[in-house]
C-alpha cells in the first residue's frame, strides 16, 4: 500500500509493507490491526509513528525499520521485533508492550520512555526511562558447579547462550547418608580385640583403615562391602601359641577371635595341669622336710640317755 495525500495512512488488518511507502506528506502513520514490516522502511522527518492498543506490529528478521527522524512514535499496542528499529529516545514512548527479539538501536544520548513493558534479549538491552528492561535468556542444561554430599547441598549452574557473562545457580538437595549400622558394628568388634593375641592382625587393621565415611544412599551396596571386610578379616585371625608353666606349648585353633563369641582355648586347660603339678612337688617337699625333722629328734634323744 502507498499513501497519497496529507494526513493519516492507517494500514489495515493483516497488511504486509513491500517497499517504501512513508512519505514526508505523510504526518500521521498509525499501524492498526495485526501488521508485518516485511522489508524495510523509514519514516521521514517531521512524522510520527502510532501503534493503537489491541494491534500488534512484527518486524521482521533482516528487516530495519528506521523511526529515528521521527517527531514522535507512540506505542499503546505490541510490537514486537526481529530485525532492527531505529529511534530517537527523546520522543518515543512506550505505554504498551515491546518485545525486542533483535536490535534496537537509539539516537546517542537518548532512552524511551517506558511506561509499559519492555522485556529485550539479555545481548540487546538498550538505554530507557521509567519500567525497567526485562532481560531474555537463553539458559543451557546447566552444569554441577559444586557436588551435593551427605552434610551440605549443591550448586548448579546455567549459562546464558545469549551472552556467557550472563549466569544464574541453583541450590542442590543435601544427599541422603548411606546405613552405616553394619560397619559401626564390625569395627567395634574388632576395636574390642587384643592385637597381641594374634599372629597377623594387619588384615583387620587394613579392613578397618579402608573405611571410607560419609558415603550417599545410592552407594550403600560399597558401605555393606566395607562391613563384610572387617567381619572377614576378623574370622581370619589366628592366635599366637601359648607356653604353659609346666613347659607344655598349646596350639590354638582359629576358628573364633577371643572376644568374638568364641569358647574356651586348649591354653587354659594346659595351664591348669601345669598348677596343679607344681602342688605335687611342694607337697612331696614338706613330707621330705617332716622326715628330716623326725631323724634329729631321734637322734637328739638317744645321747641324752646315754650321758
Amino acid at each position: 500500500m502507498r499513501a497519497s495525500g496529507a494526513g493519516t495512512v492507517t494500514c489495515g488488518e493483516g497488511t504486509s509493507v513491500n517497499g517504501k511507502i512513508l512519505h514526508s506528506s505523510d504526518q500521521m502513520v498509525v499501524l492498526s490491526g495485526i501488521y508485518t514490516v516485511a522489508a524495510d522502511e523509514a519514516l521521514s522527518e517531521g512524522q510520527t509513528l502510532t501503534i493503537p492498543a489491541g494491534s500488534e506490529v512484527m518486524i521482521s528478521e533482516n528487516v530495519t525499520l528506521d523511526l529515528s527522524k521521527a517527531a514522535a512514535v507512540i506505542l499503546n499496542g505490541k510490537l514486537i521485533n526481529h530485525g532492527t528499529v531505529l529511534l530517537n529516545g527523546a520522543v518515543s514512548v512506550n505505554a504498551g508492550v515491546l518485545e525486542n527479539l533483535g536490535t534496537v538501536k537509539e539516537t546517542e544520548g537518548t532512552a524511551l520512555k517506558n511506561d509499559g513493558e519492555i522485556s529485550s534479549r539479555c545481548n540487546s538491552l538498550f538505554e530507557v526511562t521509567g519500567n525497567a528492561i526485562n532481560a531474555i535468556h537463553d539458559w543451557d542444561e546447566g552444569v554441577i558447579t559444586t557436588a551435593p554430599t551427605v552434610t551440605s547441598g549443591g550448586v548448579k549452574t546455567f549459562t546464558c547462550r545469549n551472552d556467557s557473562s550472563h549466569t544464574r545457580t541453583e541450590e542442590i538437595a543435601m544427599l541422603e547418608r548411606a546405613d552405616y549400622s553394619k560397619v559401626d558394628e564390625a569395627v567395634k568388634k574388632a576395636e574390642a580385640l587384643n592385637k597381641n593375641d594374634y599372629k597377623d592382625f594387619s588384615a583387620v587393621d587394613a579392613a578397618v583403615s579402608g573405611v571410607i565415611r560419609d558415603m550417599d544412599v545410592s552407594r550403600q551396596s560399597e558401605v555393606d562391602a566395607m562391613a563384610a571386610a572387617i567381619e572377614n578379616a576378623i574370622k581370619g585371625l589366628e592366635k599366637k601359641a601359648v607356653i604353659t608353666p609346666g613347659g607344655s606349648e598349646s596350639t590354638v585353633t582359629p576358628t573364633k577371635a577371643a572376644g568374638a563369641g568364641g569358647t574356651k582355648t586348649a591354653s587354659a586347660v594346659n595351664a591348669k595341669t601345669g598348677d596343679e603339678n607344681h602342688m605335687d612337688f611342694w607337697i612331696v617337699l614338706a613330707v621330705a622336710g617332716c622326715g628330716v625333722l623326725i631323724t634329729l629328734s631321734t637322734v637328739v634323744i638317744k645321747r641324752k640317755k646315754h650321758n
